[in-house]
């Protein structure tokens, strides 16, 4: 009998979230109307510059809701990690308005533990969100010929060199900040609009110990 292990898997978590995306639209065109845009991995469309996430915790309206809903969401995953003496905060939180051929280049979340985007508004061909496989290992699956394509081909996830998603309104998609991943190209003369945001670890104590080693923080 042969056996078989998978190591080191990479979760991609989703919820749905029950939020009023019409009031979360209006929020998001207003932002759009008194703030200039930024670039960084889009290619086109909209992004707001960053907006203080843990600020937004304490705001009355349906964008604080959204970012109290991805807080709970957040901690929860984070205990996952089984976390020694620290605990997540959400760093910052930014608007993507895209349509007609915008997208996003491959990129990460340096800094962050856990990022991810909830959709407000999700028309048909959109653009996906596509995770990818880092690149020395996709090298090597598509040298040994089993993955020419590079696309999702095989019936086997360990093999796939990319994952894609497609947005859904109201719905929330979390990962690990490390994974490298884009948004490709809209096709669609409707807008997409969807709010990113970064979780980043924070220390809980002056004093933390990992197994018998004692750190002192001088920060």
């Amino acid at each position: 009998m042969i056996n078989q292990e998978l190591l080191f898997p990479t979760p991609i978590w989703w919820k749905d979230f029950d939020l009023d995306t019409d009031k979360l639209t209006d929020i998001c065109h207003q932002i759009r109307e008194e703030f200039d845009g930024i670039v960084r991995s889009n290619v086109g469309g909209y992004q707001s510059k960053d907006l203080n996430g843990e600020h937004l915790l304490t705001v009355d309206d349906e964008l604080g809701k959204l970012a109290r809903n991805l807080k709970d969401m957040a901690e929860n995953l984070y205990a996952r990690f089984e976390p020694q003496g620290t605990r997540v905060e959400m760093a910052n939180l930014w608007i993507n308005i895209n349509h007609g051929q915008d997208y996003n280049v491959t990129h990460t979340h340096p800094g962050a533990v856990l990022s991810g985007a909830y959709y407000v508004t999700a028309p048909e061909n959109a653009g996906e969100i596509t995770f990818l496989r880092d690149h020395a290992s996709a090298f090597n699956i598509s040298s040994c010929g089993t993955m020419e394509d590079f696309a999702q081909g095989s019936s086997q996830p360990w093999q796939w060199n990319q994952f894609m998603y497609p947005p859904v309104a109201n719905r929330c998609i979390m990962f690990p900040a490390w994974l490298p991943h884009r948004v490709e190209r809209s096709e669609s003369v409707d807008e997409r609009i969807s709010i990113s945001f970064n979780f980043v670890p924070r220390q809980m104590y002056d004093k933390i110990v990992y197994g018998a080693v004692t750190r002192i923080n001088e920060c």
